[in-house]
């Protein structure tokens, strides 16, 4: 799979109400544009604001390494569209809640055009791109994440996708080539798969 060519942005800070979050305007949407760790941890800042209620729509303009969530709290998920751009987001995330990933939680979000590198380590429900999903669109993404899971209860993994929700999953284009590390628990039911880990009943998966 091959990430399409870069978008060469022209931010306007008009747009931002505050002048060191650059905006741009693409097909009728306004994205908050990412070149570094600043403006990621701004864009996580205004996730958590939006609590779900509005989009937060963002485009990346520079590859990133970060260690910090996106949609946390819980009950604050990321909900909006993600470009990558063709960009690669290097990760570093480890702690011992569930549905640790670059994405903790996400709702009816869509995310594109993206790589993912580096490690997330938690308990379980953890996921290369998303943790915790409802209702989540990811178009033309590669992982290459290593996510581990170590918990008593048993262990839930996924390339993409750790915990979703009762809701529609749809991957397209999606190429997984990190790993996967369960510590073995002969106790408790253990999961992995490539694209996702665990679905509750009722959920539907698309991948192609």
């Amino acid at each position: 799979m091959l990430l399409p060519m870069l978008m060469v942005l022209i931010p306007n800070t008009a747009w931002a109400s505050d002048p060191n979050d650059d905006t741009v305007l693409l097909d009728g949407v306004s994205y908050h544009v990412l070149r570094n760790l600043d403006d990621w941890e701004r864009f996580r800042q205004l996730v958590e604001e939006a609590g779900g209620d509005s989009d937060v729509n963002a485009i990346m303009d520079a590859d990133l390494s970060v260690t910090t969530m996106i949609g946390v709290p819980d009950r604050k998920p990321f909900r909006g569209i993600f470009n990558g751009n063709g960009h690669t987001l290097n990760v570093a995330i480890e702690g011992n809640g569930y549905y640790m990933a670059p994405f903790h939680y996400v709702r009816n979000a869509t995310i594109t055009d993206l790589h993912v590198t580096g490690y997330v380590y938690g308990t379980k429900h953890n996921g290369g791109l998303c943790g915790f999903c409802d209702d989540v669109t990811i178009e033309r993404c590669w992982v290459s994440t290593t996510v581990k899971s170590e918990d008593p209860d048993g262990h839930f993994v996924g390339g993409f996708t750790g915990h979703t929700r009762k809701s529609h999953i749809t991957i397209t284009d999606g190429v997984f080539d990190g790993n996967l590390i369960i510590i073995a628990n002969d106790k408790y039911d253990n999961f992995a798969g490539a694209f996702f880990g665990w679905g509750e009943d009722g959920v539907t998966w698309d991948a192609t």
